[in-house]
This record gives C-alpha cells, structure tokens and sequence, in this order.
C-alpha cells in the first residue's frame, strides 16, 4: 500500500446516486468511502473488503480514478482536520464529546440502518480522537441517506454535528 488518493469519477458520482451498476453492497461502501482525500492505508483500514481486489474492480469499471498521491499531506494533522474546525467559530456552540459520540451514533445507526452498520459501529466505537472519529461520522451519514433517504441524513447529521 501506497500513499495513493482516490477519488469518484463522474461514473462513480452516478453510482452513488443512482445505483444503476447494481454493484454489491461491501463494493458500493467503499466507492463511499473514496473522497479524494484518504491514501489507500487509509482506505484499507476503514474497507469493508480487502482493497487490493476491489479497489482493482472499482478502477476497472471506472468508478474511481487516482487523484494523485498525498505522502505529505497524509502526515500534516491540520489537513486531515480542516474541515470540521472551520466549522467552528469561538462563538459556535462546542458539539458533543468523543465519548458521547462513541457511545450514541452507533445506537442511531443501529436503528436507522440495522446490522449493515456493524462493522462501521466497531471502528466509531474504537475511535481515539475526534480527528479520527470526523471521517467515519461522514460515512455514517452516507450510509443513513444511501438508507433511509436525504432527510434522515440531514437529522442525524444535525443530531451529531456534523458537518460537510
């Protein structure tokens, strides 16, 4: 594993909102977890499937393409975290702690989504920074409107604070 970036391409894009490929489900969870920013530890470490073969499948269907590598940019914590503090002002209310969060989105996305969340419910529940646990609530997010529609999405984005 390099330090590789991935992105969606406009097939990919599509994909997700219309799933029209029909791909299977672990496939489908990590084009969503493709953004363009995680390298390919990364991904390997959040995929719900070994990533050699379907990164490989996803690249042959071209869904993804490689947005180039991110060798410095993997290390820097202030670009791993920029987007969620620029959601915060000093004068924004603090949103809740990484331990309320640990303990409540797994239960929301139990109920919203049932076990097909399992495995992501582990990695929230592992989770030792709010750094760490900011990529995982957006793909919480993607799987309750990939689930239960655009609204839900919305409430439980607002439920937890998330932002993006």
């Amino acid at each position: 594993m390099d330090s590789t970036v991935y992105r969606k391409s406009v097939l990919g894009a599509q994909e997700i909102a219309q799933r029209s490929l029909g791909l299977p489900p672990r496939l489908r969870s990590l084009l969503i977890l493709i953004d363009g920013r995680r390298t390919e530890q990364q991904l390997a470490a959040l995929s719900p499937v070994p990533l050699a073969d379907a990164l490989a499948e996803l690249l042959g269907q071209g869904l993804v393409e490689a947005a180039g590598t991110a060798a410095h940019e993997a290390t820097r914590p202030s670009a791993a975290a920029s987007p969620k503090p620029a959601a915060r002002s000093p004068s924004a209310p603090r949103g809740p702690s990484l331990e309320s969060l640990r303990r409540e989105v797994p239960r929301a996305l139990a109920q919203l989504v049932g076990p097909m969340a399992d495995a992501l419910c582990i990695k929230i529940e592992k989770a030792t920074s709010l750094e760490a646990l900011a990529p995982l609530l957006q793909v919480a997010q993607q799987v309750v409107r990939n689930t239960r529609g655009a609204q839900a999405a919305q409430d439980f984005a607002q439920r937890f604070n998330i932002s993006g």
